[in-house]
């Protein structure tokens, strides 16, 4: 994925670490990272909308993910662990495998690019504001 075109791209905010729990997959224990996640409909590098969104669990030491995006478990859990901000791993059987993608870094082309559509949009908007003619 180099440049973002238009599509759906999952973005992932990092909430939490656990320092020990077991993991659902191979049951080791080990630190478990919680993050949420959304995936949004991108167009030229504005995300528009939400169009699906949860949590994921993954655990440090094997790699495995597991995650939710029920929605009625999602607000249950946004509104017992990370609001009151006192987090743990739900029980396993209200998990699922989750395979999300991550999204690449900007790399130099992207910014060049993104910052060439700014400076076109600012001078458009400078131009019809202060010196078109009246």
């Amino acid at each position: 994925m180099d440049v973002i075109h238009w599509g759906y791209y999952n973005r992932f905010k990092k909430l939490s670490t656990i320092q020990m729990s077991r993991c659902c997959v191979c049951e080791k224990y080990s630190e478990c990272i919680i993050e949420r996640w959304g995936s949004w409909f991108y167009l030229q590098f504005i995300p528009f909308w939400l169009a699906a969104k949860g949590y994921l669990f993954t655990w440090k030491d094997c790699g495995h993910s597991m995650g939710m995006d029920d929605r009625s478990a999602v607000m249950r859990y946004k509104e017992e662990h990370v609001d009151t901000e006192l987090f743990v791993v739900p029980p396993c059987n209200q998990l699922k495998p989750l395979e999300l993608e991550r999204p690449t870094p900007f790399n130099l082309k992207n910014i060049l690019i993104l910052s060439s559509m700014v400076l076109i949009i600012a001078f458009a908007i400078y131009w019809a504001l202060v010196l078109a003619p009246r």
